[in-house]
């Protein structure tokens, strides 16, 4: 069993992880394979299926990794045949075997919490609030919006928020009412999803 260590910032998307994965046998040549993670929404293989292949040196493969809680999980990633796999779809057979077994350490830092708010719903199901931001750039920006709690958190428009340069614009978001007050984080990413902020908005039904 493969092992790697994957660290990012909670809240952002990071791409500098990579596991080390290989075919067994001596057959010369690569191997068409298909990644399966055990925390899909959390860590997978960022790199399209088409291109992705086994040989039976080392093979470096890049990973995404996703964090919105701080700490450390560990994740399984799993690799097979797709000719493999195929056969199986075709034939209604038990599970192809794996390939070749991975297992990825994911440490999770905390984010910097540049402001705090507090929502109160008041007894309604649901509220609409805005939240100003600025664009300190010298150029025009759009930010995207993740949060660690989309069961109470809603965004408009996709969660992207286009400001112009040294500009504020604002935050659409809409919450919806918890059973007890519960702290939400609001992730604010540049384009590369890496993160430039995050909020902590405590909302209380």
């Amino acid at each position: 069993l493969m092992h790697s260590i994957v660290k990012g910032l909670t809240g952002s998307i990071d791409r500098n992880g990579f596991v080390g994965a290989r075919r067994p046998g001596r057959e010369a040549e690569d191997l068409p394979a298909t990644a399966f993670s055990s925390k899909p929404d959390l860590l997978n293989v960022d790199c399209p299926e088409a291109e992705l292949t086994l040989s039976p040196q080392l093979k470096a493969v890049p990973l995404a990794f996703r964090p919105l809680e701080q700490g450390r999980v560990d994740v399984l990633v799993h690799f097979m045949a797709r000719d493999a796999l195929a056969k199986v779809a075709a034939e209604g057979t038990s599970a192809a075997e794996v390939t070749c077994a991975c297992l990825v350490t994911t440490i999770a830092k905390k984010p910097f919490i540049a402001n705090r708010y507090s929502i109160k719903l008041r007894g309604e199901q649901h509220c609409a609030k805005k939240i100003s931001y600025s664009n300190r750039y010298e150029e025009d920006k759009v930010f995207k919006l993740r949060t660690n709690r989309p069961d109470i958190l809603e965004f408009r428009h996709h969660g992207r928020v286009p400001i112009a340069a040294k500009a504020t614009g604002y935050m659409k978001l809409k919450f919806a009412a918890p059973t007890e007050p519960t702290e939400v984080l609001l992730f604010v990413n540049n384009d590369e999803n890496q993160n430039e902020e995050c909020l902590v908005i405590t909302v209380d039904p």
